[in-house]
């Protein structure tokens, strides 16, 4: 947990270096380990440098004036003293050579013995900023700390600073009985500082731990490093939950089809969330729609996202009354409460489509999502429609635009089952070069425009980085959220479709 390192060179035969190590450098009454590495003239050549050592320190039972020398050319020599030292005692070490001259590296070591996850320096709850100072390398290769967050959680920022070589930064998650999960991992590949913002939960154990990079070192023989750091552990505040809300598909009366409003929260999710809303619109409840998901009472209701969950939907289900009548909406507001914030996209509208609705000159196109592959499908022909509706593996999200254009839209599934949609011909010759994409042609034609028309909207398109799949919204909110999902990579504008309703 403490220590020093002093690279030095002997540049002459029987010449000596004297080390000063002071108190401030040694941590009182814990097992301290002095180690002298001859290292190499250049990365990659083998060390000679046969030397020895000889410490001094004002402490009962240690062998001063003793000289360290157990190991032949090239090794390295190791004083263990299990007793530690007192208060304010630090050693005077003379490093000397026998015949060959070249550089050394001399490291001093003080910590718990043995320091590992089982035996980590214990910091209690740590609910102020705290600094810590401490010593990674050779001889000490490993420093850990276990500490509990606070009552509040939040996310805390790690620090890793005053480094004279590099060490790694890893904050790990302790669920007991051994287990341990690491939560985020600061890498560099010299002294930059590290810093890592990581949300952790009320009241449950954590470890930090530092260590030496392998092959990485600012010394001549690249070897491991070795390196004194200050680390900062500034614990922050928990940060209210923020709810927003987002329509997705488009109810009808045929089929009937339904929509689903999307409810989604910020921040901690290991306990249940209740979300208040209001319900509104044209359409009227039990008469023209019912739904699954939450609970409506009037002109309120209230959904439950789970916990471990960062959202819940609302499942619009229409009503065909057989009745010609015009298109009717269902709007949901969210409401502020106790435990929640309400973000700016706090409100929704779902429009169901009336069985008489002619839905313009094109055909309607569905929408679904594919569980498996993580991709969307789209289609106009009524018998896939019905197909998708009784595959458990797809999720029917409503008709996203209407059949028409100037183009066709060019359907490609991938070995993956993932789709994949270009109008764009470069988009289309590239495709076809790749063998794991095979064109899977639409029974009924999709025709979308290449460019911006009156009255088109922008179809976004985000790749699955883990299926091949495609992520398809006209609703830009959706886009940014595919945008922020680790797996996800948003690709911009993919083509222009009249809308759906």
């Amino acid at each position: 947990m403490s220590g020093q390192r002093y690279a030095n060179a002997i540049n002459n035969p029987s010449a000596s270096v004297q080390i000063n190590v002071a108190p401030s450098e040694i941590k009182p009454n814990v097992p301290i380990t002095f180690t002298a590495y001859p290292i190499g003239a250049a990365p990659g050549l083998t060390p000679n440098l046969n030397i020895q050592f000889t410490p001094e320190a004002n402490v009962l039972g240690f062998p001063s004036n003793t000289n360290i020398d157990f190991a032949g050319n090239g090794n390295p020599e190791t004083l263990g003293f299990p007793n530690g030292f007192p208060v304010g005692e630090g050693a005077v070490v003379r490093v000397s050579s026998f015949a060959n001259t070249g550089p050394f590296l001399f490291e001093v070591s003080a910590e718990t013995f043995n320091n590992t996850a089982v035996s980590a320096e214990p910091q209690g709850i740590i609910n102020t900023s705290r600094s810590l100072n401490g010593f990674v390398g050779r001889s000490d290769d490993q420093d850990w700390y276990q500490f509990v967050a606070p009552p509040t959680g939040g996310t805390f920022t790690f620090n890793l600073s005053n480094l004279v070589d590099n060490a790694d930064l890893r904050i790990v998650r302790d669920y007991g009985g051994g287990s341990l999960a690491v939560l985020s991992q600061g890498l560099n590949g010299g002294t930059a500082n590290e810093q890592l913002q990581v949300p952790l939960e009320a009241n449950q154990p954590y470890f930090v731990q530092v260590s030496n990079a392998p092959n990485g070192s600012n010394l001549s023989d690249a070897g491991a490093t070795s390196t004194r750091y200050n680390l900062e552990i500034i614990p922050g505040t928990m940060e209210q939950p923020s709810v927003s809300v987002s329509a997705l598909g488009n109810p009808s009366e045929m089929g009937p089809t339904p929509g689903t409003f999307q409810i989604w929260r910020t921040g901690d999710t290991t306990t249940p969330l209740t979300v208040n809303f209001t319900v509104g619109g044209t359409a009227t409840f039990g008469i023209d729609y019912n739904q699954i998901g939450s609970t409506f009472s009037g002109g309120n209701g209230t959904v439950i996202i789970p916990a471990g969950q960062n959202s819940a939907n609302i499942t619009i289900n229409p009503v065909n009354d057989g009745i010609a009548d015009l298109n009717e909406t269902i709007e949901i507001g969210l409401q502020a409460a106790a435990g929640y914030g309400v973000s700016p996209q706090n409100s929704a509208t779902l429009t169901i489509l009336d069985s008489s609705s002619s839905g313009g000159s094109g055909e309607r196109v569905a929408r679904y999502w594919d569980n498996t592959a993580g991709s969307h499908f789209f289609t106009a022909d009524l018998t896939e429609q019905q197909i998708r509706n009784a595959d458990p593996r797809y999720n029917n999200e409503g008709f996203e635009f209407r059949s028409e254009g100037n183009v066709t839209l060019q359907r490609y599934v991938n070995t993956k089952g993932g789709y994949f949609y270009a109008s764009n011909p470069g988009e289309i010759a590239f495709v076809q070069t790749l063998q794991e994409w095979r064109a899977d042609p639409a029974a009924v034609p999709i025709e979308v425009y290449s460019s911006q028309q009156p009255g088109t909207l922008p179809v976004y398109r985000a790749f699955n980085l883990d299926t091949n799949g495609h992520f398809y919204t006209v609703d830009f909110n959706q886009a940014l959220y595919a945008d922020s999902l680790p797996d996800f990579r948003l690709e911009g504008i993919s083509f222009f479709a009249k809308p759906g309703v």
